[in-house]
Formats: C-alpha cells, structure tokens, sequence
C-alpha cells in the first residue's frame, strides 16, 4: 500500500459481483450498449471472478481469467470486447476507495489482441478475389477462423477462406476474411481507398431477440432473398450453438435517416437469425425438443400476445441449454451507411460466389437497375409473394416458399404456385430462383422484340454493366415503359393460368399434357406457350374462346418443338412460338372488352392483394357486398357510409400510396359459412379469405352485375369523399372475374394531400377505421402530406 493511502476492510470484503451488479445498474447510457456490456460482464466476468473480494484482486487473477477466457472464446477480437469492461469495473471501485489499484493496470499483464475494427469494402477496381465474397476484417478473427477449419488458403493479400466446413453448411456461406493492413500492389496504386469505421462486438442472442420483438431487424427485398433454409440446416446451426462453436459474422447496416434511431437492414446472416428466432418460437425441434418459454420472458410475452402459436411439446429443452442459447454471443458488425448502393455493393461481394446462391441469385445479387428491379417485382407478382420492398424479419416467413415435405408454415406454398402446380418448374428451381430466370427471358425477349437466343453467358451478359446487351436493355426498358410491361405480362400469366387451371389437374397437369409421361421441368414448352398467349392477347387484343379446345390442341406439343441443352437460338424460339400460334389461335376471337385489362386479366392482381393484404392490413379492405345477410336479403344502406369512412381512412395511410376495396370477398369464416348457406355457392379460401362474389346478389335482385355496379358507383359518388379522390376512385371501379366469380375492386389512387368524408378525417388502425377529432392530431396528419 502506498504512503498515507488507506482502504476500508469492509470495502474491500466487497465481492466483484457485488460491485459489477451496483455499477452496471447505474451506468447511463444508450439501452443498446447497456445490453451488450450487462451481457458481457454477466456471461463471461461474473462467473469467474464474481466470488472475490476487490481487495484480493491481483494480476494472476486476471491471467487465469484471460486464460480461461481463451478456451472459452476463440476471437480474439470480442475477447478484447469482453475483457475491456473488466478494467473500467475495477478502475470504478479504486476512484470508490475498494482497493487501492487496479491488477488490469499491471505491465505483466497481456490483454488479448484489439484489432482496429475497420471494414474495408472491396472496390471493384481492385482485382477480384478468388472466393468473391470479401468483407475485410481484423487480422485476428481469420487466424480464429484459420484455426478452426484447420485449413489456412492465403494467396496474395493474405486472402483466407472462413470456411464453414467444421460447423455444416446450415452454419452459413463461405466469406472471405481479408485481414486488415494487407495490400495487393494493385490496391498501392489506387489514388483513394474508402473506409467505414466500425466496431465488431459481441451481442447476446436475447439481445438480438429483442431487436427482433421490437420490430429493429429489417429485411430488404432489393438485395436479399426469401428464406431458403431447410429445417435440417436450421437444426445444425442450433446444434453448433449448444456446442459452442462460433457461427458467422452478422453484419447489419444502420441507415437512421431512412428508418430512424435503433433499426438496422440485415445485410448477411439473415438465414441464420431467421434459424434461431425460429427455433425459441417453436417453429421447429432440435433432436425432439423445442425451446423452453418458460426461460425467456421476451418470447412468452410474445406468445401471450398471439405473435406466434406455442406447440403442445412433450419434451422440452433442459433449461441450462435454454440458457445457454440465450447467452450465446454472436459476432455482429453494425455498419453505418448512407446509400442503399454501399449496402448491395457489400452484399454482393459477400454474395456473388457464395456457394448456396444460384446462377440467376448472383446475378441479381447487388443489382438495382431498372430491369433487375422489374425481373424482382414481376418474379414476386406471379409467385404471389409481393410485399413492400423492407419488410421486418418477423414478416418474411409469410413471404417465402414453402412445400408440402419441408412444412414451415411459410405463406407461399410452392405447390400453390403456377410454376410447380403444372411441372413447369421443381420445389428446389423456384426457391434457388429459377422462376426469376424465366420472367428475364420473356422480359427480354418483349423488350428487344425477338426471342431471346438463351444461355448461360447470354443470361449473365444482361446483368454485366459493361455490356452492351445491357446498356441496350436498358435503354429499351426506358422507352418501352415499366408499367407497360409489367400490366402485359401479368396479364398473360394471368390469362394463361385461367386457362391452364380450369381444364388440367394438378400436380404437373401442363407437364402430363405437352410431354406425357416426362419427369422434367418444362422450361422450353412453356416459354412457346406463353409467347403464343402474349401474342395474341397483347399484341392482337384478342381473348381465349374455347378453353378445353385451346388444351387439347396442345397436347404432345413438347414433342414438335426444338430444344438446346444450354443454348437454343433466336431462330428456332421463333419456329416454337409460331408452331404453337397456329395450334391454338382459332380459339381466340375479338371481344369487348378484351381479356387484356379486364377479366380474369386482373386475377393475378386480385390474389396478391389477398396474400399482401395479411402484412399491410390498413391499406385494403374486403366486404362480402352490399346485402344483409339475415333470411330477408335487403340492401344494407347504411354500408355505403362505412365504406366511404374506410376509403378515406385507407387514402390517408400514407401520400401516393394506392389501396384497395374489394367487394366480394369474406374475411369471417361465419360469413363464408352463412353465404354457402343462403346463397348456394361455395366459396374459395384465398389465405384468411373467402371470395364469394357478388354475383349472387345481383341473381338475388333479379338486376345484372353492370346494374349491381352501376348502382354501387352512383351511391358512392354521393356519400361525401373530397376531391380529387371521389373523382378519382370512380374511374377506378373493376370487376374481376375469379374461377368463376365476380369481384368489384376499387382502387383508392394515391393522394397528395389529406382526404375527408363529410369534412371529417378518418385513419386506419390496422384493419379498423377511425375518426380523428382531435385537431392537433389531423394537423400532424396533415404535414405528412405537405
């Protein structure tokens, strides 16, 4: 002890926990960093040096502690995270008079390796590495990792491959580690090199759960896919967690000025929180048990709250494990970005060679061209997955592809689907993203008026920025319109899966009829058929006749067409469309209105506002019509006031943003239930919905569906709306033909400035409609119009 300096006994008999519990409760500063310095200090300090007195601490009490931490915790990097908060502790209870220093302060003493924490982006005028996907990184995260697949691939720049071999490819995709401060001669002769300044650090997986539950965890569509992992991958990742093996780095961007404080893009490992949220919700077991609730009170709150249905599980996991699961510390990177073209650049670096992508996901892989952007959207409009392009982590399960063998309770059925209910495509082809491929090849082909001479290299010649192929593409895109193209091939798609579905059965039913007896995918087929459709319907305004005629003539056409293994040319893509043309035009005539716009035209439409209408529930709204459903069958009058209130309410859910009124459609099974009753049909489960249509109701009033529509129209127009949106929406009135339904759909445009119905302002909340009295309130409501 230093001269004249004195410590309290009884203030040195306090135990390290007891001091790091009082010091960790008064900390002030952001919940984030609280979080992650209470998980640090509580899982990996506490435990070892919590039942010591702060007056005994000596150096050799912390190299035991250091070297138990290494056994313990294989990177360096978040050791140094871990063993940081420990001397501040100890420098805490020295200025509070517990000891009389601090053991940390010792030069006998080696922290472990800081690392200086920078990502270096891999710019593309640098040459490309041998793995592609780079994300440079603290020198000493590749040694760990170097270690532990016990394999080191160091070609020039000290490139190294963290292989995830030891841990299974349910782990995640290889990333190259590029340690930082290593340099190729090419990377010395660029004038200027971009940096983003981060930290890696360690975060609980209860932490990460949280960010989950409190909707923080975002997902864009614009750069990264669907769930695509098996429940075997998911189970593999959760074995390596509970054996303690280290899984790969997250990576997050923070963009606040696009989604405010706290909320944070998924830019890699998204498949991998997705298996571990998955796991404590109980969508799936490890080795016959599920998670234990009852260890988390985040994800029981959740349950009680009705986020996701808890299973009947006989056998639950031991609590330790639960709570190891919980106190798992995974290695996150968040990376403060301002442009969405950093976060693509990053991700496809990542991604561009990542083994679990294909051909056609690499492609689209970082892309944000108008075209890509197009071949994306129209892609999720036929698979019938669309949503807004940044959804919450929590909402992309209801926008991925299930089947019928892996059974996650994901929205999409891939059976449901065109491309697998008829063979065109397999399960495993559309969740690789197969489908995309096609929609490029009919995109491209529209686009440069001629089929497109398809192959692999003419596939990727689109999507390469240095091609001409692709500069021409995009300038013909521009003047062709995305619009345009997008309304004619959904139209076709449309048309064709009217026609398709009501005569052949599935599985495979256009499979069994252009190719009996094949197992294959039908690609080349189905390409002449589509072409032949978009023919004549777009191109000759014509609709199909004669749907049972049109399916017979082409049966065995397979057989009559030319094929290319990997390539098959402009010239013999036309003789296949011109061969079908001729098999099944006859059945087409001239009608007004023509299919094209109208019709079973608006089917496609129509379902994915259903599918849609689950996640964005406030900007659609579905009634089963305009009668009462009680024995006597009367015109409910006073709907049309209620349905004007929910019109106003769902134009003001945000500016520009258009909505939807559907009427037609049962949202209560009690109503489908009672309509099948009274009205003698059967209605179409859609999702949570049951269309049922209105044409019951005109037959019920003895009126034709135009007067039904002429009547619901003129009601309407007087029931109060502002302008421009009453104009507006009157021109805006559709009926869709649906499996032999009719449907009134009335889009509600998006508008600039704020509606009212009889000078009242209505909100939506979720699927409800209220009046705002309140004037502050309208007067907030009215600025987000400004």
């Amino acid at each position: 002890m230093s001269p004249g300096q004195y410590i309290d006994p009884a203030a040195s008999r306090v135990t390290f926990r007891q001091y790091a519990e009082k010091w960790l409760s008064t900390r002030v500063t952001d919940v984030t960093t609280r979080e992650s310095v209470d998980s640090t200090v509580r899982g990996h300090a506490i435990p070892y040096l919590g039942s010591r007195p702060l007056g005994s601490f000596k150096p050799e009490h912390i190299r035991d502690w250091l070297s138990k931490l290494e056994r313990a915790v294989q990177v360096s990097t978040y050791r140094r995270v871990i063993y940081n908060n420990v001397p501040t502790i100890l420098n805490a209870a020295v200025a509070d008079g517990h000891l009389p220093k601090n053991a940390c302060h010792a030069r006998s003493l080696r922290p472990p390796a800081a690392g200086n924490g920078r990502v270096v982006p891999w710019p593309s005028a640098w040459p490309k590495p041998p793995h592609a996907g780079v994300i440079s990184v603290p020198v000493e995260l590749c040694d760990d990792a170097a270690s532990h697949t016990g394999k080191s691939d160091r070609p020039a720049g000290q490139l190294l491959s963290a292989a995830a071999a030891k841990f299974g490819r349910g782990s995640g995709r290889c990333v190259t580690l590029r340690p930082i401060g290593t340099r190729t001669e090419a990377e010395d002769n660029l004038s200027t090199e971009v940096h983003v300044s981060i930290t890696p650090r360690g975060m609980s997986v209860q932490e990460a759960y949280r960010l989950f539950r409190d909707d923080s965890l975002l997902v864009n569509r614009r750069y990264q896919r669907k769930l695509v992992w098996a429940v075997a991958e998911k189970q593999l990742l959760i074995r390596s967690i509970l054996d303690g093996y280290p899984i790969p780095l997250i990576l997050l961007a923070e963009r606040p000025e696009i989604h405010g404080a706290g909320k944070y893009e998924i830019i890699d490992g998204m498949q991998r929180l997705d298996a571990i949220f998955s796991f404590i919700e109980q969508s799936f077991d490890y080795e016959g048990m599920y998670f234990d609730l009852n260890q988390s009170a985040r994800a029981r709150q959740a349950a009680n709250a009705g986020a996701f249905s808890p299973v009947d599980a006989l056998t639950i996991l031991p609590a330790e494990k639960c709570a190891n699961i919980l106190d798992y510390q995974l290695a996150v990177t968040i990376f403060p970005t301002h442009t969405e073209q950093q976060i693509t650049e990053v991700f496809s670096r990542i991604n561009s060679n990542g083994r679990q992508l294909s051909v056609q996901e690499k492609r689209q892989a970082g892309m944000l061209n108008p075209f890509s952007e197009t071949v994306r959207s129209l892609a999720s409009s036929l698979r019938g997955d669309v949503s807004e392009d940044v959804l919450l982590l929590h909402d992309m399960p209801s926008i991925s592809i299930d089947s019928a063998r892996e059974r996650q309770q994901y929205g999409v059925k891939a059976e449901d689907t065109l491309w697998i209910r008829h063979g065109i495509l397999n399960v495993k082809q559309l969740r690789e993203g197969d489908d995309e491929q096609m929609v490029a090849d009919i995109a491209a082909s529209i686009l440069f008026g001629e089929p497109f001479a398809a192959s692999k290299e003419a596939f990727d010649e689109l999507y390469d920025t240095s091609n001409e192929k692709y500069r021409r593409l995009d300038r013909t895109l521009a003047a062709y319109g995305i619009k345009r193209l997008e309304s004619e091939i959904q139209t076709t798609f449309s048309v064709l899966s009217e026609v398709i579905d009501s005569e052949l059965t599935p599985p495979n039913g256009l499979r069994n009829l252009v190719r009996p007896g094949g197992s294959n995918p039908i690609r080349t087929p189905f390409y002449a058929i589509f072409m032949a459709f978009f023919e004549l319907i777009v191109k000759q305004q014509k609709s199909p006749d004669d749907y049972a005629a049109i399916i017979a003539a082409l049966r065995n056409v397979g057989q009559r067409l030319k094929t290319g293994r990997h390539y098959i040319s402009t010239e013999d893509r036309v003789s296949n469309i011109d061969a079908v043309t001729g098999l099944i035009q006859r059945y087409f005539v001239a009608k007004v209105p023509p299919v094209f716009g109208h019709g079973p035209g608006l089917a496609l439409d129509f379902e994915n506002s259903l599918r849609r209408s689950r996640i964005e529930t406030s900007r659609y709204e579905f009634k089963q019509g305009l009668l009462r459903l009680d024995d006597r069958r009367q015109w409910d009058d006073a709907i049309i006031g209620r349905l004007a209130e929910t019109i106003c309410g769902i134009a003001n859910v945000k500016p520009r943003v258009d909505g939807y009124l559907y009427l037609g459609v049962a949202d209560k099974e009690s109503d489908a239930a009672r309509i099948k009753s009274v009205d003698r049909i059967e209605p179409i489960a859609v999702g949570p919905h049951h269309v049922v249509g209105v044409d019951r109701e005109a037959r019920n009033k003895k009126i034709s569906l135009d007067n039904y529509v002429q009547r619901f129209v003129a009601r309407i127009s007087q029931a109060g709306l502002s302008e421009p949106l009453s104009p507006q929406l009157l021109s805006n009135v559709d009926t869709i033909e649906y499996k032999g339904l009719s449907v009134i759909r009335i889009l509600i445009p998006g508008q600039s400035d704020l509606s009212y119905c009889n000078d009242a302002v209505f909100v939506r909340r979720g699927s409800s409609t209220e009046r705002i009295d309140d004037v502050k309130q309208v007067v907030a409501l009215g600025r987000q119009f400004a």
